[in-house]
């Protein structure tokens, strides 16, 4: 696949054995020799922080992502069997099993959802999935998954982005999703096929929406647990209260910029780490990224429509899209906050950000009442 990346951004066409030649001329290896106490170091940062619940293969991919540690599969399991025998057995025996899923292509259908196990500290989450490459197409986090427009306007971002939208969208019942339909369905006024028009967006019942439904579960175990977990002990501890205005305010200054970096990170780590075969599935085993961008190597082809210009623009001006979205806190709360931080040096981290909090808390209580 490394020749098919060089094509599409450099138009470059290198043979095999060219492109092994170039490689190894400017150093580029799959392994590396790499110190068994700076891969432990590296295992044990990851675990103290919230991937503590990832598996061997996300942990693998991180290593490589984020730390240069090029290490082989078995050296991570050798070190994580030391570290964090206890979750590896418990993903061991883990089973999900769901019914055959049948996608023809890139962009055939997105499948497209909000995530609201946060709802009650104020943070949503949503994302959408390409059901043929299972590539994550966004994810977005703010204070709010009820507004039409701003859903509407993720869809919007994405397709001005990449220049794409899909055959079909699919999304859960309910209101939040009516103007994303009614920007779908208008891209496809013109189109002839049996998904057009009328039919070009399809909502149901949440367990339908199996694709990103299944991945909000997964993500969970691997991710979002561990800021449950983070929030629920503030609130447990009295230190977070629903009905205390600020409270809510400092929660979202502090985490909502976390919590985008964090899943900007997961993104882009799941739509590079490999998906395996599975028994009884109709759709391709491979990298997301590869299997969204060259489906044609895996059985499937591109499905999805170019926007014009002009249609893009006529959605923009009539429902108010693309534009950046409002401060989901008061200006004057961000700017009493971001000059605490910037005064007493500090910088927001995954490690500290339950102390930052409370620190804040109390300052801008202080400073605003």
């Amino acid at each position: 696949m490394i020749g098919q990346y060089v094509w599409k951004d450099f138009g470059i066409n290198w043979s095999v054995p060219t492109l092994k030649r170039k490689m190894a001329q400017f150093g580029i290896t799959y392994y590396r020799d790499e110190s068994p106490i700076d891969v432990l170091n590296a295992i044990q940062f990851e675990l103290d922080s919230a991937r503590k619940l990832v598996g061997i293969r996300t942990m693998q991919l991180r290593l490589r992502m984020h730390h240069d540690l090029l290490v082989t599969r078995d050296q991570v399991h050798s070190i994580m069997t030391l570290t964090d025998y206890d979750g590896l057995q418990k993903r061991r025996h883990r089973v999900l099993q769901r019914r055959i899923f049948f996608s023809k292509g890139s962009n055939w259908v997105w499948s497209i959802d909000g995530y609201d196990k946060f709802q009650a500290f104020g943070i949503y989450i949503h994302g959408a999935m390409d059901t043929f490459s299972r590539r994550l197409l966004w994810l977005r986090v703010y204070n709010s998954n009820k507004d039409p427009a701003l859903i509407a306007s993720y869809f919007f971002d994405f397709i001005t982005e990449e220049k794409v939208f899909p055959v079909r969208t699919r999304t859960d019942y309910g209101v939040e999703a009516c103007i994303l339909a009614q920007c779908q369905i208008f891209l496809r006024r013109q189109h002839r096929d049996a998904f057009a028009f009328d039919n070009a967006h399809y909502n149901g019942r949440s367990e339908l929406n199996q694709t990103i439904e299944a991945w909000w579960s997964r993500q969970r175990r691997y991710n979002s647990q561990y800021w449950l977990d983070e929030l629920q002990t503030l609130r447990e501890s009295g230190l977070w209260e629903r009905d205390d205005i600020i409270d809510r305010w400092i929660l979202l200054y502090v985490y909502i910029p976390l919590l985008e970096t964090e899943l900007a990170d997961l993104k882009m780590a799941y739509n590079a780490h490999k998906i395996r075969k599975q028994k009884g599935k109709l759709r391709p085993d491979g990298v997301p990224d590869d299997m969204y961008y060259f489906p044609e190597r895996f059985g499937g082809q591109e499905e999805g429509f170019v926007p014009s210009d002009n249609d893009l623009q006529r959605i923009a001006t009539q429902h108010g899209l693309g534009r950046p979205l409002p401060n989901y806190i008061p200006d004057e709360v961000r700017t009493v906050s971001s000059n605490w931080c910037r005064s007493h040096g500090v910088t927001v981290t995954v490690a500290n950000a339950a102390t930052v909090y409370q620190h804040l808390r109390q300052y801008v209580k202080d400073k605003i009442r």
